[in-house]
């Protein structure tokens, strides 16, 4: 541990205390709930600038920055409806009515993280990273993609460079100031948790009031907060389903937490997302494996999962005519929301230009051209592999394909528990995006940025930080 720093030179039990709590899973459950009360209560700009003032103590005191990957993931889901930029004129996320505070102090943040970076003395570029490459070759097809058509090259070139920062900053910086020795295995398992929770109470929020479930069904299409729709939400709540079930074998009482992962994916379906709810099914069964066959909390664990399904079975063997009324919409053979012919118009594209694409705001599925540059975010094409097809063309599936090799070789090779389940997650996020592209839409990107950096540190040593304090060095 650190024994001082460049404001304090001998030891402060307070800063002692305040770097124990933001090295814990408490940060990140209080973290959460102010994201919360955020997304309810429309406490945005207190939320932003706690999470600012929270940085900027430690850049200044800090010995650890794990505290960013809650923080990060945490701030795509704290926008409210009330003050979603899109929908409210008025909105506070906007400078002139108030987020200028929040712009203030992030600008001091970034000053005083590139005030710490640069003591580093340039170790920061000389730390090996597994995926560098990978992250590097989608980074030169985003960028190719860009010069496709004269008419989008500004709008091409401010989303690629946005996406490929929301895909690799948090990964590239965390690699460095991450450090294995201090931090605790299950740290990664209680943000996912944490995560899961919070979003899933922004799902019961929505259907208290009232307009979700009509004529005993579920209109999905009423299903949203400030940040998503029902698909977004069923997205973010999958991912709490893997942490949750880690801390069942890990922690003790592990029955308790198991009954939460059983929770959240009941609130995966009440999402009502198909991608969700397909897709979660696998990460449920894969983390039931893999949670029985590690064996600690067996008789727990097992006796919850029999339960779960003896009262699954049983609703639809008594309630099966209610449930099947209730999920209705999602149940509709007859709606695909045309991505059938999404698919195809992205191959059409393809096809215009094999080699670097048209650039992701030439989406012919959408007929975009005609309102290119109005959003940050160009209209997807509701899958990955097309995505990168129709607008990245050969280099960009050359690209995505080497990324996906490294990664997944990655989480095959020398598994240990955390690195499992770290990769269910990460796959689990990824199986979603066969329907949709949630890869592409910033924010979760830092999700996927960070959690690969978690899982790199599974197998790499001593932190860079840690190790100039191990060597009696100062980290200023």
């Amino acid at each position: 541990m650190v024994e001082s720093t460049a404001l304090i030179k001998k030891k402060s039990p307070v800063v002692d205390k305040l770097n124990a709590f933001f090295s814990s899973e408490y940060a990140v459950g209080v973290l959460a709930f102010f994201a919360l009360c955020s997304a309810l209560c429309g406490f945005e700009l207190f939320f932003y600038s706690l999470i600012c003032l929270s940085g900027i103590y430690l850049c200044l005191f800090g010995i650890d920055f794990r505290f960013f990957v809650p923080a990060a993931i945490y701030a795509c889901v704290a926008i409210s409806e009330e003050n979603n930029p899109n929908k409210n004129p008025n909105s506070v996320l906007f400078p002139q009515n108030g987020m200028w505070v929040v712009i203030v102090l992030a600008a001091v943040l970034a000053l005083l993280f590139v005030w710490r970076i640069s003591r580093l003395k340039g170790t920061i570029f000389q730390t090996k990273r597994k995926f560098l490459s990978g992250f590097l070759a989608l980074g030169a097809a985003f960028l190719i993609s860009c010069f496709a058509t004269k008419e989008h090259i500004w709008y091409n070139l401010r989303y690629s460079a946005v996406l490929f920062l929301s895909l690799f900053a948090m990964y590239y910086l965390l690699t460095v100031l991450l450090d294995k020795k201090s931090m605790k295995k299950d740290y990664f398992a209680w943000v996912l948790f944490f995560l899961g929770l919070c979003t899933a109470a922004q799902l019961f929020d929505v259907y208290a009031g009232g307009k979700v479930i009509v004529d005993g069904r579920i209109l999905r299409s009423n299903i949203f907060v400030g940040w998503g729709t029902y698909n977004n939400l069923g997205l973010m709540i999958l991912l709490g389903v893997p942490g949750a079930f880690y801390l069942s074998v890990k922690r003790n009482r592990g029955f308790i937490f198991n009954l939460f992962g059983n929770f959240l994916y009941l609130c995966v379906l009440l999402s009502n997302s198909r991608t969700g709810m397909l897709m979660g099914a696998v990460v449920y069964f894969a983390c039931m494996f893999f949670v029985l066959r590690e064996r600690k909390n067996y008789r727990q664990n097992f006796a919850v999962f029999m339960a779960a399904f003896v009262i699954l079975f049983s609703l639809l063997l008594f309630f099966n005519d209610f449930i099947m009324r209730l999920f209705q919409v999602v149940l509709e053979k007859n709606d695909s929301n045309g991505r059938g012919e999404i698919y195809a118009r992205g191959v059409l594209q393809f096809l215009s230009s094999p080699i670097i694409g048209r650039g992701f705001f030439a989406s012919d599925a959408y007929d975009w051209w005609t309102v290119a540059g109005e959003n940050l975010l160009p209209p997807l094409y509701h899958n990955n592999f097309v995505q990168m097809m129709a607008s990245c063309g050969l280099i960009g599936i050359f690209a995505y394909a080497y990324h996906r090799v490294q990664t997944v070789g990655f989480f095959v090779k020398a598994p240990t528990f955390e690195k499992t389940f770290i990769g269910i997650a990460l796959g689990g996020f990824l199986l979603t995006n066969v329907l949709d592209c949630h890869f592409f839409l910033l924010g979760p990107g830092l999700f996927y940025s960070s959690y690969l950096a978690l899982a790199e540190m599974e197998g790499a040593g001593t932190g860079l930080l840690q190790r100039k304090c191990e060597r009696g060095g100062k980290l200023y």
